[in-house]
């Protein structure tokens, strides 16, 4: 998993207003290029933010399932559709089926501009489908999109205690991604197993 911070300030020093609260943000997407676009995109707009990159579905619910504190969790989640393993599609559909993580918005990036694509994705609870765009400009006003999506969510709440009372990754990943999980790590491994 990678992680970077940019500096806002030199960006900042431009800008008028005061210095913002510094977003996090996770991008499941394996393109590095496209993760470092991102982050180069994001210091010429000016927006303080703090990126966590993760390379597929499976990834993104490791990490979330390791978050203890309401706090914790991301601001927004942008997703790509097409990642090895675990794709954009079905990590809608698990996070959307976890009673904490669903409140995350979550903003699908990918290089589809399917119709039948945008539709399945907002069905399964993602709050906007962006095409990549082809230059730098576009990327820029991208960031200016997901920034103000990420500043309207609204405070998360945890009425089951998933996140405070020690509950095991289990609980938290839910029976089918730990099914996924373990598949994937068997397969990786090489192990016979059966199902």
């Amino acid at each position: 998993m990678l992680s970077l911070t940019h500096s806002p300030h030199r960006a900042a020093s431009q800008a008028a207003l005061p210095e913002e609260q510094v977003l996090k943000v996770v991008m499941a997407d394996d393109d590095r290029n496209d993760q470092l676009l991102t982050v180069m995109a994001a210091e010429e707009a000016g927006h303080p933010i703090d990126f966590r990159f993760v390379d597929d579905g499976s990834d993104l619910m490791m990490m979330l399932s390791l978050i203890n504190r309401l706090e914790d969790l991301p601001d927004l989640i942008i997703l790509d559709l097409r990642m090895p393993r675990l794709d954009g599609h079905r990590t809608l559909d698990r996070l959307q089926a976890h009673p904490v993580l669903w409140q995350v918005p979550v903003l699908v990036f990918s290089t589809s501009s399917r119709q039948a694509d945008v539709n399945l994705s907002l069905d399964l609870g993602a709050r906007r489908f962006e095409t990549k765009p082809a230059d730098f400009t576009g990327m820029v006003a991208f960031i200016h999109r997901l920034v103000s999506i990420a500043r309207e969510r609204l405070p998360y709440e945890d009425h089951d205690g998933l996140l405070s009372d020690g509950a095991t990754h289990e609980a938290l990943l839910g029976p089918d991604l730990t099914a996924d999980m373990e598949d994937f790590f068997l397969e990786e491994l090489d192990i016979p197993h059966e199902g």
